[in-house]
């Protein structure tokens, strides 16, 4: 099967794919509503080398749209921080308590860059 070509048509289809998908923070693959939280939990808690291999696995042919929906969920993420009052403002967390990880987001940011080198972008 094709892949669709728009973000719109592939956001269209996770959310019917992910009718079957139990509501859990991890079980959410991309083009889905809760894969934002998801990817900013496993950015936490992981090391920012195993990025690489995390998002491959997530976007195994990663294309334009690909690339471009994966910097409006980095985008998104950014839009969640928040300063935690309790363990002082030196602490950013995202998504009601998922410490932000700003060394992951970076590597993020830099596969998206490597992957549009990749296919001839800037």
């Amino acid at each position: 099967m094709d892949r669709p070509a728009s973000l719109s048509e592939r956001l269209r289809l996770g959310a019917a794919q992910a009718a079957d998908i139990p509501n859990r923070m991890l079980a959410q693959p991309p083009y889905t509503a809760g894969f934002a939280e998801g990817l900013a939990y496993m950015f936490a808690n992981q090391p920012a080398a195993e990025v690489s291999l995390l998002l491959n696995g997530f976007f195994p042919e990663a294309d334009e749209v690909d690339c471009d929906y994966l910097l409006e969920v980095l985008a998104h993420i950014e839009e969640t921080r928040y300063c935690e009052q309790g363990v002082g403002c030196g602490v950013a967390f995202v998504f009601w308590g998922t410490e932000y990880a700003p060394v992951c987001m970076a590597a993020a940011r830099e596969w998206v860059a490597v992957k549009r080198a990749a296919l001839g972008q800037t």
